[in-house]
């Protein structure tokens, strides 16, 4: 897959152009490559592109970032899930749900949505890491919150545009700066 506006797929000699600046449609896209990359980036979390009808604000980072590359915000959102037995006792749990938001880079700078409202992100510099500084949180329920004293565990990611392990790179969290 490649390009931003009308982007076009590649399937061995089979290419289709997709012709829409929909922001909707290209975050859907793109996440399919993230999906499809392998165990790592997801290691048993759902990974979901951010609802679109869903309460989101503007986030921008400046950085190292390539002109018209495009990248990726991966936070976690806390699900929940509740199911009466047979018996009439309920059973609650919750889970761990990725979310990306996907957007093309300007020079130095690219703009994500977020449900995240309070801003406050620890960013990590491996998908390593990543998945350990979520696993206290994993079977946890809605009651969450990301806060100052909780930093939401994120990635920025570098899309290649491919499916599978070069799927994408991680953005060394040294690079980006948080812009007001």
């Amino acid at each position: 897959m490649s390009g931003w506006n009308n982007p076009t797929i590649y399937a061995g000699q089979t290419r289709i152009a997709i012709e829409t600046n929909d922001w909707r449609v290209l975050d859907d896209l793109y996440s399919y490559t993230l999906r499809f990359s392998g165990p790592q980036l997801n290691a048993g979390a759902i990974l979901n592109s951010l609802n679109p009808d869903r309460a989101t604000e503007k986030i921008a980072f400046t950085g190292i970032f390539e002109s018209g590359g495009i990248y990726a915000l991966i936070t976690p959102t806390f699900g929940y899930w509740s199911t009466k037995t047979q018996g009439g006792e309920f059973l609650n749990s919750g889970n761990i749900i990725l979310t990306s938001n996907i957007n093309q880079a300007r020079p130095g700078r690219v703009e994500f949505r977020s449900y995240n409202d309070d801003g406050n992100f620890k960013f990590f510099s491996s998908i390593d890491d990543f998945q350990l500084a979520l696993d206290p949180y994993r079977g946890m329920f809605k009651t969450q919150k990301w806060d100052a004293q909780h930093l939401t565990p994120a990635l920025i990611l570098k899309l290649s545009g491919h499916f599978g392990p070069d799927a994408y790179t991680v953005v060394s969290p040294k690079t980006v700066t948080r812009q007001p």
